[in-house]
């Protein structure tokens, strides 16, 4: 789906570039809520990209570090709602799924990689392909979360609405996402245009992640789809530190910077990397 020139936060027509990559891939902004986005967006080349060899290195990398979130995360959806019938839309692997699993929750998922879904289907009740597209029934759902996936999707307004269909009246949203303002990319951002496009590589962020929230913008748009926010948090993700390669100089200078990132967003707020959301209908 191409971007159709309107803000899907504030409908607002009016952008501006922030990069030009080449002719395929520009990285826009909108001037009236700042919310940050790929131009065009190619759905289709998005879902390629988590193939089998991308989940190889989510396990190898990232599962301990993953499997500590979840844990976390499912004990604080506990303060707001018992077990009852959670979907987890891009749910990967299912690391969350088993562990919701085991705190006695029904388990649904959604992904759109066959090779996830495949590996996952004698565990849980998993639909391969868009949410809309499982047509679950009007407030099935006690629980819906979206774990480090509405910055992936085309078209989060649509994904949202139909969230808000088949949760529950009194059921509960969480979406975890980056936060716009983390200082890490910023830094990153200043480096690459100092050095011309040159050494940094900017351009991955954006093949990843198709939107940039802020906490101001998740909030409007999580508004516009009939949801309240009853709870929002800005925390230090410290993914990028996990299983951090040291050789070279290059990946040295890297991982510091990542270090003294971590630090200082430990201590100023608004900079933080990750935001948690907690939501319900209006």
């Amino acid at each position: 789906m191409a971007y159709n020139g309107n803000c899907i936060v504030c409908s607002n027509p009016d952008s501006r570039i922030l990069f030009d990559f080449d002719d395929s891939m520009k990285v826009m902004e909108c001037r009236n809520c700042g919310l940050v986005y790929v131009n065009p967006i190619n759905s289709q080349e998005a879902a390629n990209l988590y193939n089998e060899e991308y989940f190889q290195g989510y396990v190898e990398n990232y599962k301990d570090y993953r499997v500590k979130q979840f844990s976390r995360g499912i004990e604080t959806i506990h303060n707001y709602i018992p077990p009852g019938k959670v979907l987890d839309i891009g749910c990967a692997l299912g690391f969350f799924l088993d562990l919701a699993n085991e705190k006695g929750w029904y388990t649904y998922g959604v992904e759109i990689s066959e090779y996830a879904a495949r590996h996952i289907s004698s565990r849980h009740n998993v639909f391969v392909g868009e949410l809309a597209e499982a047509k679950f029934p009007d407030k099935f759902f006690d629980l819906i979360t979206l774990w480090d996936t509405i910055e992936h999707v085309a078209n989060p307004p649509e994904l949202l609405l139909e969230a808000h269909r088949i949760l529950k009246e009194d059921g509960l949203l969480f979406v975890n996402l980056p936060n716009k303002d983390d200082l890490f990319l910023k830094i990153k951002s200043t480096l690459y245009r100092m050095m011309g496009a040159k050494v940094v590589n900017l351009k991955r962020h954006f093949i990843h992640h198709i939107y940039y929230f802020s906490p101001a913008t998740i909030e409007k748009l999580l508004n516009k789809c009939g949801f309240c926010i009853i709870k929002m948090d800005l925390n230090v993700d410290d993914l990028a530190l996990t299983g951090a390669n040291k050789n070279g100089c290059l990946t040295i200078a890297k991982t510091t910077l990542k270090s003294v990132c971590y630090l200082t967003e430990k201590m100023w707020k608004r900079k933080r990397n990750e935001i948690l959301v907690y939501a319900r209908h209006y």
